[in-house]
């Protein structure tokens, strides 16, 4: 079966991490947009923290800051201003990012309470 025309080719990088003191290479698949046909990549987008963590923490630190070009070098972007809309990562998205990393928080505690009391629960009953 051959990938529709309309559908980018995923891009694959990989990088080296380091676990416990040793490099580890991981094979990272990387995509421009989600696969058409796939519905957890679709949802699963929504709660990721790393998508708001990224966006948050981008905005904080380009946010404001002005890039130094010296005369005759080529420079991308000149401000963080630039950056950011580069990365269609809008300054006004802070509140929000930091408010959804909070109540992703929040949620995966309570649910993994539930479940605490849940199987508390059921080892009573036995």
């Amino acid at each position: 079966m051959s990938t529709p025309a309309h559908v980018p080719a995923p891009v694959t990088a990989s990088v080296n991490i380091v676990i416990s003191g040793r490099p580890t290479p991981v094979l990272l698949l990387i995509r421009s947009r989600p696969h058409p046909y796939s519905f957890y990549t679709f949802r699963s987008e929504y709660f990721s923290f790393f998508k708001y963590g990224f966006s948050a923490l981008s905005i904080v630190i380009w946010d404001g800051v002005d890039i130094p070009c010296e005369a005759g070098e080529k420079c991308l972007f000149e401000s963080g201003a630039e950056v950011l809309d580069y990365l269609n990562l809008p300054p006004s998205n802070l509140v929000r990012d930091l408010a959804v990393l909070a109540g992703m928080v929040i949620g995966f505690r309570v649910f993994a309470y539930f479940f605490l009391i849940l199987g508390m629960r059921t080892k009573a009953n036995e």
